[in-house]
């Protein structure tokens, strides 16, 4: 980190794929794995209340 962290982010395939002399260390995907139902959940529970709001007031009007 620090003075060479803006050239880190170069090398994040080579850690996560790894090379033909570095084994793979994914973190990327194994992350994403993880926190895909947990974003799902989360958006539904704070999307779904409003949709059904707007969906009411639509019935309203009509």
């Amino acid at each position: 980190m620090g003075r060479e962290a803006r050239h880190d982010a170069f090398y994040w395939r080579f850690v996560e794929f790894g090379t033909k002399n570095k084994p793979a260390k994914p973190f990327i995907l194994p992350t994403i794995i993880a926190w895909r139902r947990k974003v799902g959940a989360v958006f539904v529970r704070n999307w779904w209340p409003q949709f059904e709001r707007e969906m009411a007031k639509r019935d309203k009007r009509t």
